[in-house]
């Protein structure tokens, strides 16, 4: 199935009419006349070697990015460093040139694509291969060429390089660069042209690859069906076109489809044949995903199928049949106010017809990642339609809603990607207070990525796309939060109420909404609800009050005066476990707070004493406290904390500092 519509994108597409290239990015240009000859000046000396570069974003002060992306080049597909096959006017300076131990995988390569050269330069008359073939033949003939040009290439490297490193350090760093670099042919009179973009050399190279194709299919035994187009064919032993651009240590390249292991090799079928698939279908699908993953430089103006966006070690590949006339996977993963507000506006009016044209259109979301070298991983299959995905998407941010602790008011839509990096540090804190990944994990530095198990991301993507009906939040959510929590909520410089983002405790909601048997009483609101008389819910409202109070009266204009240690944090996972001890001091703290909020502000005395006086209506005295909470009442205890601190921040005017009517002070947060 995953197969069968990659390979539908690629032929609705178009993608397909070039499988036979791919971008590539070129770092140096050797120029050459019409006779081979690099190119001298006057004095004989080679100023053949034309560096590109890739100019800076306007307005940015960053230097010139060395290298340039170039569409329409060759494409070679190979398994590893070592596979030995031919380029093509362009590739790496060690196997285009550099390399003279012909025993070597890189020798042999260039001895390949000398071959190459010289059996298309005798039926063509493209001047850029008939010069290259000449330097070749040049280089046979005299080897010291090949030497001059590795030195001139390795001393404008060095003039590249800082003027305080040590000279044998940079002579070292230039030789072993020069090898690495992306070269390619370009003639003098082609005005700084690549050999490889000219007509007939691509002309002359999808002769090649469809030769090649013709050779492979031509075998008529072990003919087989293909796993894909269901035709008669001869299958690739090996896909040996790579995956690019995913997520993990596999980034560089890696399989979809590959058996190495003597469990999958039944019957005597090997490397890929337990999965026989033609060579069209093997490129399609790989055409289909790099597309997605890594859009094409000269794609970009084209109608769009679709893309990916990546999260927490995981690319969502997602794409449809029909162009799309609007991304709909930027609500999920960035989420902008404005775009959600008109969701929930077309949702209620049950028209979206004003936004999208194809809601009935079949909608494809394919998670996969890299986590080795070899082979990806696929962590699931994902399959509506546009206008499901809109319905579904506005009950998630329905239903992951949730008060913000120092406004009162609805907060940010949560939200799936991570910060961009050129974000200041106030909008990656804004951002890191609605991203899920961060409110289910921690950042790990060394290896930088979320250490989230890809199964949990998969699932609350999944919910979010095909509805809680279909696929309702895993309970791991609400483990994953309140482990997060308790690590977070006693971190005493990490800002005000630190654990509490609104994407953690918005899941929590909705988790427990989506299971009934996990809570008491009715769904839990989106604000305080004032009537809901469960023990976990009410005991988080009083933490909350408590707190609140104790950071009123200790309020002053000096440092001295600060608290050092907030009720919540100090009792906050006590209390959110077992109630009856963990509330016990807070409790008897609250008679010395009262009281010196009665000389210093008895307004505030007067209100939090009307809702301690609500809140023990429910619980009964201080000794009725329930002794224990399980984990799902210790989320709900968490979401009756966020909902009364909002209550009681509701409705201060913008820039009083966030505190509460009646109170004084400098407006710093005292949590």
């Amino acid at each position: 199935m995953i197969l069968q519509e990659l390979k539908d994108l690629a032929d609705a597409a178009g993608w397909m009419e070039g499988k036979e290239f791919t971008d590539v990015t070129v770092h140096w240009l050797l120029r050459i006349d019409a006779d081979g000859n690099p190119i001298r000046d006057a004095g004989g000396n080679l100023i053949c070697w034309h560096r590109l570069t890739t100019d800076p974003p306007a307005k940015s002060k960053k230097k010139p990015k060395p290298g340039r992306l170039f569409p329409g080049a060759p494409k070679i597909n190979r398994r590893n460093q070592n596979d030995i096959k031919a380029d093509f006017l362009v590739g790496r300076a060690d196997r285009l040139l550099f390399t003279t131990d012909e025993d070597s995988s890189a020798g042999k390569t260039r001895i390949e694509t000398e071959n190459l050269l010289r059996q298309i330069a005798s039926h063509t008359d493209e001047p850029a291969i008939l010069a290259a073939d000449k330097f070749y033949h040049r280089c046979r003939e005299q080897p010291a060429v090949r030497e001059e040009l590795l030195a001139a290439l390795i001393w404008q490297l060095k003039a590249e390089m800082v003027a305080d490193r040590d000279e044998t350090e940079k002579e070292q760093a230039a030789a072993s660069e020069a090898t690495r670099q992306v070269i390619t042919f370009s003639l003098d009179t082609d005005d700084y042209e690549p050999a490889f973009s000219k007509r007939r050399a691509k002309a002359e190279w999808r002769d090649i690859v469809r030769k090649s194709l013709l050779e492979s299919s031509s075998h008529v035994d072990n003919q087989r069906p293909c796993l894909c187009c269901g035709e008669s064919c001869t299958p690739l032993r090996i896909h040996e076109a790579k995956i690019k651009g995913l997520p993990g240590p596999g980034r560089t390249g890696v399989s979809l489809i590959a058996y190495n292991k003597e469990a999958f090799q039944s019957h005597g079928l090997e490397d890929s044949l337990n999965a026989p698939m033609c060579q069209r279908c093997v490129d399609a699908y790989t055409v289909s995903l790099d597309r997605l993953i890594r859009p094409s430089v000269d794609a970009t103006a084209g109608p769009s199928y679709g893309g990916s966006r990546e999260t927490a070690g995981i690319a969502f590949c997602y794409w449809c049949r029909n162009p799309l006339d609007q991304d709909p996977m930027l609500l999920p993963f960035e989420a902008p106010v404005k775009d959600v507000e008109n969701l929930f506006n077309a949702a209620g009016r049950g028209d979206d017809t004003a936004t999208l044209s194809n809601l009935e259109d079949r909608f494809f979301v394919l998670p996969i990642s890299a986590p080795s070298k070899g082979r990806a991983a696929v962590h699931g299959w994902i399959t509506t339609t546009l206008g499901e995905v809109r319905q579904n998407l506005a009950a998630w941010f329905e239903a992951t809603k949730i008060v913000d602790p120092f406004t009162g008011r609805t907060a940010e839509p949560v939200r799936l990607t991570d910060p961009p990096r050129e974000a200041d540090k106030v909008e990656k804190a804004r951002i890191y207070n609605r991203h899920i990944p961060s409110a289910l994990s921690r950042w790990n530095r060394e290896k930088r990525h979320w250490e989230i198990p890809s199964s949990l991301i998969s699932a609350i993507v999944r919910c979010a796309l095909e509805g809680p009906t279909r696929a309702p939040l895993p309970l791991e959510v609400l483990s994953a939060a309140l482990i997060r929590l308790r690590a977070d909520v006693h971190k005493r410089d990490a800002g005000r109420l630190p654990g509490f983002t609104t994407a953690r405790v918005g899941l929590m909601r909705a988790v427990l909404n989506q299971h009934p048997e996990l809570r008491k009483g009715g769904p839990i609101m989106l604000g305080l609800d004032r009537k809901r008389d469960d023990a976990a819910y009410v005991c988080g409202r009083l933490l909350a009050v408590l707190t609140r109070a104790q950071a009123a009266a200790l309020r002053g204009d000096g440092k001295e005066q600060r608290i050092s240690a907030s009720v919540v944090s100090r009792y906050y996972s006590a209390a959110s476990a077992r109630p009856s001890t963990g509330l016990y001091v807070p409790i008897k703290m609250r008679i010395a707070h009262l009281n010196k909020l009665d000389r210093d502000a008895p307004d505030l005395a007067i209100r939090f004493r009307k809702e301690l006086e609500e809140i023990f209506g429910f619980l009964g005295s201080p000794n009725d406290l329930p002794k224990t909470l399980t984990p799902a009442e210790q989320c709900v205890f968490a979401i009756g904390f966020e909902h009364q601190t909002a209550e009681l921040w509701k409705g201060k005017p913008k820039g009083d500092g966030g505190l509460l009517q009646g109170e004084e002070g400098s407006g710093e947060s005292t949590y």
